[in-house]
């Protein structure tokens, strides 16, 4: 049972590093729909609190580059565990969450859900993708997205922060449209 858990935990924390696979470390990138994706290296402490490992983690956020007062917009997030496991890891055998704190015009921390890792052989960094989140934008202003805790959804331990994260990505939000 304790194998089980460091496991899930170890994926877990790797679960958050998958995302950043296909983006460039520190750098945001446009796409035509109007949104941006940066990538933050995050050094967590995951799993038992009596002897963590602690590991970086990559974590993807993409969000719109820009939105107005009044709009509900998806958060998308994904990491990358950059050190494997030594067994192999069927696709959906992890599910994890992603707190992202706001900062800036918006506050608070919202939680992306449903990152689940994708297939994975030992040893190799662990994806995982498909976490959303809706956030409605209160304040114009430029509003910060920033890796938080990471939350194993099948066995509850988490993955938290060592010193602090960058933020990974920023909408820029205007006034409301009328």
């Amino acid at each position: 049972m304790q194998l089980r858990s460091k496991r899930v935990a170890a994926l877990a924390a790797g679960a958050v590093m998958a995302a950043g696979i296909a983006t460039t470390f520190g750098v945001s990138a446009a796409s035509p729909d109007n949104s941006t994706a940066g990538t933050s290296r995050v050094t967590y402490s995951c799993g038992d609190p009596s002897a963590p490992r602690v590991e970086d983690i990559n974590v993807t956020i993409t969000a719109p580059a820009s939105a107005a007062v009044g709009d509900t917009v998806t958060v998308e997030a994904g990491t990358l565990i950059l050190e494997g496991v030594p067994f192999d890891s069927p696709a959906g055998s992890f599910h994890t969450e992603l707190d992202i704190t706001l900062g800036g015009s918006a506050s608070g921390t919202i939680t992306a859900t449903g990152l689940s890792n994708e297939e994975t052989p030992a040893n190799t960094p662990i994806p995982f993708s498909g976490g959303e989140v809706a956030l409605t934008l209160d304040q114009a202003g430029e509003a910060s997205l920033t890796p938080g805790i990471i939350h194993s959804v099948d066995d509850g331990s988490q993955c938290t922060l060592v010193g602090e994260a960058d933020a990974a990505a920023t909408i820029s939000v205007g006034a409301a449209q009328p």
